[in-house]
């Protein structure tokens, strides 16, 4: 088990204390399979089919959060092939975020650099899909409203995806 140190600044009647906080988490060792490791390569087209479809499958029948969680999954997914390519290192699973910031530092490809920061601007509105249920005192959105706009996340995110997967294939073809 790994300990993690966090510090933290909180306000007590007024008085801001600065703290750390000291909390273990389990050892993640979910670790990205390589394509150069028998059958991964079959078996990961074979997910992507399927993954695919699924999106346009969700987002035709107006399952928004089905297509946005898959979408997300399959983006990650291509941006951490990229990472892991450039930086010549295997590793788990990452978030947009830390995909984008990583990718911002080792990116030499114009097009792919422009397309991951998207991708993690994306994300932030991805984060839509964590308030659906709820409602903002200050700007209510009604069900319709709410769904409208998971439609446009989604088609925003279809969209990444599809142009960072044939960016990223060109750049291969290239090689």
């Amino acid at each position: 088990m790994r300990l993690n140190f966090k510090k933290i600044s909180i306000s007590l009647c007024g008085v801001w204390l600065s703290v750390t906080t000291v909390f273990s988490c389990p050892e993640d060792n979910r670790t990205r399979a390589s394509a150069s490791s028998p059958g991964i390569g079959q078996a990961r087209y074979e997910l992507y089919k399927i993954g695919f479809e699924r999106i346009s499958d969700a987002m035709s029948d107006g399952y928004y959060l089905d297509a946005i969680c898959t979408i997300e999954s399959l983006l990650a997914d291509r941006l951490e092939s990229r990472l892991t390519y450039l930086d010549k290192s295997q590793r788990g699973f990452l978030t947009l975020g830390t995909l984008r910031d990583r990718l911002s530092r080792l990116e030499n490809n114009v097009e792919l650099k422009r397309i991951s920061n998207l991708a993690g601007l994306w994300a932030r509105r991805r984060n839509k899909i964590h308030e659906v249920m709820k409602i903002n005192q200050n700007n209510y959105q009604s069900w319709e409203e709410k769904q409208a706009e998971l439609k446009s996340i989604a088609e925003e995110g279809f969209g990444l995806l599809r142009t960072y997967d044939k960016a990223l294939r060109r750049v291969r073809l290239s090689r």
